[in-house]
């Protein structure tokens, strides 16, 4: 395996755990995986030129009993029930973005394997990698749910329409009810962050700056995500250039004009940002790399070529490379962007680092790449928080609607959030 195959596969270690069999997650991953692998299957083949109200409205509940059924495999585990929501819906999504029902399978399902992830979240929720970190699977609550399938038909057409929209990746919504009683619904999203480069920053971003900055203590991890107030402190900037920060603000107008519609609010911008070995070589050395994966839209790098790296995922690799990364997406902003300014100066022979001020890493010797998408997006303005709106109002003896509150209406949290991003591009 290369060297960054091996920090790649140390990093993901030290930030995850795998989950099989005797892990207290188990069955409940048996119990998502199964389900997933039947319902695909059962849909693979189903013909659908035009999706319409009644494949929006459409779902599949299977019975699995441990004997088996005429619909489903017999299995040793709980019995248990397994409903897929709008299944022909969610395959033309996958579709979209290039992804085979043999793909979604093989990366799913190949075996009953899921990696945990180690998240900061404070939703509550849980998160699980695919074997081979194409996809995050992510608990969510009943009301999320139901406003995912009630925003669905938007939802779908915005991403039809964009290929290179920014949203969070939804390629399929599930629920278990478990032989106890519970229910579980979950949502399996495709992955940001690439398989094969490790991200050295990330940032997660609403526009908002109450309460949003990270401690001293937890700076010293090397999975933080930082916050609004780390990003202006340290007068963080994306290098984009005039024509990729057009395009990108134009994409984020158009995603956010589809969130205002359905009157979505507390998402935000996920960043994360790789540093190539080009950028090794400063005074002080680059943040320690980390896998810190979080819930974004889905893609590997443009391109599609082949990379030692994915031999993380063992025994899936030769699929893998099959496949040629088949989810390229937002590559229009998985820029690779060199200063155009520090280029001359270095060309020139000039010292780059001459103008740094007390031991200051400057950005200016980093080759960077940079993995957007916008997450967190099924949380309605609905009575709860508006009241949540007001209370902080009057807690803090604020205006209804002050630019440092989290919880504001539709409108005026996308036209924050979109000032915000546009601020911190160069």
């Amino acid at each position: 395996a290369s060297a960054m195959a091996t920090e790649v596969t140390k990093a993901k270690v030290a930030t995850s755990k795998l989950i099989s069999q005797g892990h207290d997650s188990f069955e409940l991953i048996f119990m998502m995986l199964m389900g997933i692998r039947t319902a695909v299957g059962k849909f693979a083949s189903a013909t659908c030129n035009h999706v319409g109200p009644q494949e929006f409205n459409q779902k599949w509940e299977g019975d699995f009993v441990g004997q088996g059924s005429p619909e489903t495999p017999a299995h040793s585990h709980a019995d248990f029930k397994f409903k897929d929501y709008a299944p022909l819906v969610f395959r033309q999504l996958r579709e979209r973005f290039g992804i085979t029902a043999q793909d979604y399978m093989l990366s799913l399902t190949s075996e009953y394997v899921l990696v945990e992830m180690f998240t900061n979240s404070k939703s509550g929720s849980f998160f699980f990698y695919s074997a081979d970190y194409r996809f995050v699977l992510k608990t969510c609550t009943k009301r999320e749910a139901a406003f995912l399938m009630a925003a669905l038909p938007q939802y779908h057409a915005h991403l039809m329409q964009h290929r290179f929209t920014l949203l969070c990746r939804f390629f399929g919504l599930h629920r278990v009810h478990h032989r106890s009683g519970k229910r579980v619904y979950f949502a399996v999203m495709g992955n940001v962050f690439p398989i094969d480069k490790p991200i050295h920053e990330r940032y997660d971003l609403k526009g908002s700056t109450r309460n949003r900055f990270t401690t001293d203590a937890e700076r010293q991890d090397p999975n933080v995500v930082l916050k609004d107030l780390d990003f202006i402190n340290a007068r963080r900037k994306l290098q984009l250039g005039d024509d990729k920060k057009r395009r990108l603000l134009t994409q984020i107008k158009k995603d956010c004009e589809l969130l205002e519609r359905l009157e979505g609010i507390d998402y935000s911008m996920l960043i994360g940002i790789h540093r190539s070995a080009s950028s090794t070589t400063s005074r002080r050395g680059p943040r320690p790399a980390s896998m810190f994966y979080k819930v974004a839209a889905g893609g590997a790098e443009a391109g599609g070529g082949k990379s030692d790296a994915g031999k993380i995922a063992g025994g899936l690799w030769e699929a893998e490379q099959q496949r040629r990364a088949a989810v390229q997406i937002v590559d229009t902003v998985s820029q690779e962007e060199l200063h155009e300014q520090i280029s001359r100066k270095t060309r020139a022979g000039d010292d780059a680092s001459s103008d740094v001020s007390d031991g200051m890493e400057p950005a200016e010797l980093y080759k960077e790449v940079y993995y957007v998408g916008v997450i967190d997006i099924l949380c309605e303005y609905g009575l709860k928080k508006q009241l949540e709106h007001h209370y902080k109002a009057a807690k803090h003896g604020e205006k209804v609607g002050a630019q440092n509150f989290s919880v504001v209406d539709p409108l005026q949290y996308s036209t924050r959030f979109q000032n915000f991003i546009a601020d911190g591009l160069a």
